[in-house]
């Protein structure tokens, strides 16, 4: 969610009047929360489409982007094709060395007023349906 709001904040920035912080924090976490809500609802009514699904945890994306796009390739079905994975590898490696000069973007999620209690009650439901659904980590 602070990663959520800073990319808000600045792309409203570009175009309309600022918010608060905190107004901003409330209204995107109020938005996440009823998108995900109505996520789980609708694979809930649907399970014949659960397939069409395949869920990322974060910090197996972090920790090991290539396994989780080889994941999600097997899951669809897809063909990885070896030139793909040579330019991602490519890119990352670019990506790295420019991140190693660059300053970092800084955020918390007090800068929205919110807590990560909030965040993680906001997203229960959605957290509680992977859970139900046996949806794990890769790294289990």
């Amino acid at each position: 969610m602070g990663s959520w709001n800073s990319l808000v904040e600045r792309v409203r920035a570009l175009s309309s009047e600022p918010r608060s912080p905190h107004d901003l924090g409330a209204g995107q976490l109020a938005f996440m929360k009823g998108m995900l809500d109505r996520a789980v609802d609708f694979r809930r009514a649907h399970p014949e489409l659960e397939e069409r699904w395949f869920d990322v945890n974060y910090y197996d994306l972090v920790e090991d982007p290539m396994g989780v796009i080889r994941a999600i390739h097997e899951h669809f079905g897809w063909t990885l094709e070896q030139g793909a994975v040579d330019a991602m590898t490519d890119w990352r490696f670019r990506q790295a060395v420019h991140r190693q000069r660059e300053t970092r973007h800084r955020y918390s999620l007090e800068d929205y007023g919110l807590t990560v209690d909030e965040v993680n009650a906001a997203f229960a439901r959605y957290r509680e349906f992977l859970t139900s659904q046996g949806i794990r980590s890769l790294r289990k």
